[in-house]
């Protein structure tokens, strides 16, 4: 299967660098978490690269302009909106979450001048009344990034104090709780922070071979896994990732599964790993003019062709006997039960081995070939 990202519109804003803040605040992290996200979404997951919009270190009156542009175009069926932000979360009694940007101005110690960064209120409010899309992904990589979840009536508009927790269709993913600070490693700056790394593995890892696609959910729990695997390998204190699901949200498709192979697949490779079946199949070749079935499928014979001369043809007598032997092998896996060309074809192919068997003139010939 493939999953048609040509509706899908990601917007990755990043901000690792703050000048007028006192003291040393800067996550340099934040550029590897740009370019291997980017990579990761345009190889593996096939959002075009065209679709993928990045805003690093920007000021937050031209993210929100811009973000307002893009997720108001996001809309019609088989759409997705991704919204991304990795940086400093600053959590605020009175507002809740704030993300800090460029221009963000701190007054003290975790407090901000509220027009100079970006509310999460008003990301929820772009994504309730001005994102149409079918689904919407919410990644929030800060401090206290579940936070983003509150923030007092007051402070929110007359709509979306009814709404503010029914954003249709959204999953929304955070680094850490709403009163953990999330981490980097700090001694290695071109490696990504702890959770987009988790991500990014994730996205890697994929899932079971026998599955074609993977959820948004699926993903998130990888991420659970690969954070426990970066606490040990960092030694540091990694807060655990957070979820809000909205509606069905945890089952969007996201991406085809990169581990995926195909059942008829594998068991067909399980056959030529057979010595066995091998040496049927380059009898079934070479006298593919006994076989009707064979010579009306020239591509079988090419697929097969080009699977053998992987293997060194060994001057092995073919005994027919082993026809029977393969059958049997065949019919106890779980082959026949995919619907599948080559595999029906091969399976044909075999019965009309072991028909041909039972003719003891056409045996006989067959014995001959192979002298």
């Amino acid at each position: 299967m493939t999953v048609n990202h040509d509706k899908t519109k990601a917007v990755l804003i990043l901000n690792g660098s703050f000048p007028s803040w006192k003291g040393n605040h800067e996550i340099p992290n934040v550029k590897a978490n740009a370019a291997r996200l980017r990579e990761v979404f345009v190889q593996l997951v096939g959002i075009p690269e065209q679709n993928i919009y990045q805003f690093a270190d920007k000021e937050a009156n031209f993210i929100l302009k811009n973000l307002l542009v893009i997720l108001n175009s996001c809309s019609g069926a088989g759409s997705t909106a991704i919204v991304y932000y990795v940086g400093h979360g600053i959590p605020s009694p009175q507002s809740g979450l704030f993300w800090a940007t460029y221009d963000t101005e701190l007054i003290g110690h975790n407090e901000i001048n509220d027009y100079s960064a970006i509310r999460a209120n008003e990301i929820k409010n772009l994504l309730e009344t001005r994102c149409h899309a079918e689904r919407k992904i919410l990644i929030c990589d800060c401090c206290y990034a579940a936070e983003f979840l509150s923030g007092k009536q007051a402070d929110i508009s007359a709509f979306t104090k009814k709404n503010v927790y029914s954003i249709k269709g959204t999953f929304f993913m955070f680094s850490s709780d709403s009163n953990s600070e999330s981490t980097y490693p700090h001694d290695k700056k071109d490696e990504p922070t702890f959770f987009t790394e988790a991500l990014i593995r994730a996205l890697q890892e994929g899932e079971e071979p026998t599955q074609e696609a993977c959820t948004i959910g699926e993903v998130f729990k990888k991420i659970g896994d690969n954070i426990e695997k970066l606490r040990q390998e960092s030694k540091q204190p990694i807060p655990h990732p957070e979820k809000r699901v909205d509606g069905n949200a945890e089952n969007y498709i996201l991406y085809k599964n990169p581990c995926y192979q195909d059942l008829a697949e594998i068991e067909l490779n399980k056959i030529l790993s057979d010595p066995t079946a091998v040496h049927l199949l380059e009898w079934m070749l070479e006298n593919r003019k006994h076989s009707k079935y064979i010579t009306a499928n020239e591509s079988l014979v090419i697929y097969l062709s080009e699977t053998l001369e992987l293997y060194m043809m060994l001057s092995v007598p073919y005994v027919i006997d082993r026809v029977k032997k393969v059958m049997d092998w065949i019919n106890r896996s779980n082959l026949w039960q995919f619907d599948h060309h080559k595999v029906y074809a091969l399976k044909a192919a075999l019965n009309e081995a072991i028909d041909f068997e039972r003719s003891v003139e056409e045996r006989d010939n067959a014995r001959r070939l192979i002298r």
